[in-house]
């Protein structure tokens, strides 16, 4: 398994790479979701241990992602940039450099990084791992609480994925 700090910076510099800009926040959620869907699909194994948890919008992944988008900075366009406390504070931190794992998010930027991040929310709502969770939030009447996803629930989706590829023969 990886770290999910260096998959997140891996990811956040091939989607700069490919698009010339970089991710939101609520962007970088939703493609660790789908990367991390994407390797149980291929490999049958978790890319990172760390828990997505629920969150109004769909998923969220609280240590990769949030610290790397605060303060957030805009340009004079008011398109956000690249975080220098990304750079300054994780500086040790190393992009891997895996054929496997650039594969992957290839995959996933082919087919998810053209949708903005409210059609990424609108996608993570869809997943039954979304679903599930934010029942077990509203069982629990409390808006503010973030119930990690449970891991099980991901893999479900997975196998879910993996059997309608199967089907369309995708």
């Amino acid at each position: 398994m990886l770290n999910s700090i260096n998959v997140a910076k891996t990811l956040y510099e091939s989607y700069f790479n490919k698009y010339n800009k970089y991710p939101d926040e609520m962007t970088m959620h939703k493609l660790m979701y789908f990367l991390q869907k994407e390797c149980l699909i291929s490999d049958s194994r978790f890319l990172f241990i760390e828990d997505f948890y629920s969150w109004e919008y769909g998923m969220i992944l609280k240590k990769a992602v949030r610290q790397f988008y605060y303060p957030v900075k805009h340009d004079e366009n008011g398109n956000k940039i690249k975080n220098p406390k990304f750079d300054n504070l994780y500086k040790d931190i190393e992009s891997y450099k895996d054929t496997h794992l650039s594969n992957l998010i290839s995959t996933i930027l082919d087919k998810y990084g053209g949708y903005s991040a409210w059609e990424l929310s609108a996608l993570s709502h869809r997943e039954n791992s979304w679903k599930l969770t934010e029942l077990k939030k509203r069982k629990q009447n409390n808006r503010d609480y973030d119930p990690p996803i449970d891991k099980l629930y991901i893999l479900l989706d997975s196998i879910k994925e993996k059997n309608t590829r199967k089907i369309l023969g995708v």
